[in-house]
C-alpha cells in the first residue's frame, strides 16, 4: 500500500484527502482523490485542459476547464482501474459488469435504468454497493 497524504487545495476552504494508486496495466503512480470510501472505492483525478485539447500550462492559449478521469478500486488494493469512457460506451458496461459482478442487486438496478447514464454515477454505484451488503460477496 502506498501512504496517504493530505492536500490543501488552491481554491476552497476544506482540506482533501488523496491518495497514491497504481493504475492496473499502467505505469507509474497517481494522486487520486477519494471520493467513496469503503470495501470499494471511487477516486477521481482532476485535471485542465484548454479548448484546444492541450494541458494547461502548455502555452497554447485558449479557454480552459476542469476533465475529471474517474477510477474503482478496492480497499484491500493498491490498484484502481481507470473508467475511460461513459455509460454509453459498450467498455464502461463491461467494466462495471465484471467490477460489480457479486452485486446482483446493483447490476439490476444498473441494467434497468436506476443509475443514471452518466459516468459520474459511479459515486451512486460505488454507494451503494458498499451500503447493500455486497461486500460480504466480495472474493479478491
Amino acid at each position: 500500500m502506498y501512504a496517504v497524504t493530505k492536500v490543501i487545495p488552491i481554491y476552497g476552504k476544506d482540506t482533501k484527502t488523496f491518495f497514491y494508486k497504481k493504475v492496473k496495466g499502467g505505469k507509474g503512480i497517481l494522486i487520486l482523490e477519494k471520493l467513496v470510501g469503503g470495501t470499494t472505492e471511487c477516486y477521481r483525478e482532476l485535471s485542465y485542459v484548454n479548448n484546444a485539447g492541450g494541458l494547461m500550462g502548455l502555452g497554447t492559449g485558449g479557454r480552459m476547464g476542469p476533465v475529471s478521469t474517474y477510477y474503482l478500486g478496492r480497499q484491500s488494493d493498491s490498484t484502481v482501474i481507470k473508467i475511460t469512457h461513459g455509460p454509453r460506451f459498450k467498455k464502461f458496461n463491461s467494466i462495471i459488469n465484471s467490477f460489480f459482478k457479486e452485486c446482483p442487486q446493483l447490476l439490476e438496478k444498473y441494467n434497468s435504468g436506476f443509475f443514471k447514464k452518466e459516468i459520474e454515477s459511479l459515486v451512486d454505484m460505488t454507494k451503494f454497493y458498499n451500503e447493500t451488503g455486497c461486500t460480504t460477496n466480495f472474493r479478491k
